[in-house]
């Protein structure tokens, strides 16, 4: 073989390896990796624990609660003893009639009650405001809630004879007083007063807790 056709066969070589190696594939390990479709986990975070409680400072003092709990009968009733005193001066007096310019009254009985109302009845004694000693009995209505009352009484045993008859209204421990003799030898005999009235029974039974209200001791305390 001549050298012509030997440079000839080597150039037709290098030609054909080149075409060769454009056409093998590319490995599966040359390809770029695809990226991973999950997102890594977040991190938990950190969650500090709550500071304890701590007493206050010395020198400040802890704030008291009173708690008062009750077991649904706060309306109070019952009966209880009962006495009032009562005092008035006088507004009017017919010009006939024999009359003082004060009176007093007491009253000792019972105090019937069921919250708003009170009912007292009794015996009742008064330096009467028609210028005589009288004894007879008496009742008197109450609103707790409201504050209003109402008062009558019968007088048969009157000193100047005869029978008085007594009728009241008020408010709080004021009220006007109309009373009259209806009978006697000094019937006809009628006054007006304003009158002062002292319960004692009924508020000896309002100044008590409703039955059922239990009040915690005063040194129970909360810290804050």
């Amino acid at each position: 073989m001549t050298a012509g056709q030997r440079m000839f066969a080597l150039g037709l070589a290098l030609v054909a390896q080149t075409a060769h190696a454009d056409d093998e594939p590319v490995k599966p390990t040359d390809a770029p990796a695809a990226p991973d479709p999950t997102p890594p986990p977040a991190k938990p975070e950190e969650v500090k624990p709550e500071e304890p409680k701590r007493p206050p400072p010395p020198g400040e003092e802890p704030k008291k609660v009173t708690v008062v709990v009750a077991n649904g009968m706060l309306q109070r009733q019952g009966i209880s003893p009962d006495f009032t005193i009562s005092g008035g001066v006088r507004l009017y007096h017919n010009e006939t009639g024999d009359s003082r310019w004060w009176f007093g009254r007491v009253r000792a009985g019972v105090l019937i009650y069921q919250e708003p109302t009170f009912l007292s009845v009794g015996v009742a004694g008064q330096f009467g405001p028609l210028d005589s000693a009288a004894l007879g009995v008496e009742a008197r209505m109450f609103n707790l809630w409201n504050g209003g009352w109402i008062q009558g009484g019968v007088y048969p045993l009157d000193r100047a004879g005869g029978v008085s008859l007594e009728a009241a209204i008020g408010y709080g421990i004021f009220g006007l007083d109309y009373e009259r003799r209806v009978s006697g030898p000094h019937g006809g005999d009628q006054t007006l007063c304003i009158t002062l009235e002292v319960p004692l029974g009924l508020l000896r039974v309002v100044l008590k807790d409703p039955e059922g209200v239990i009040h915690l001791p005063k040194s129970t305390t909360a810290w804050r």
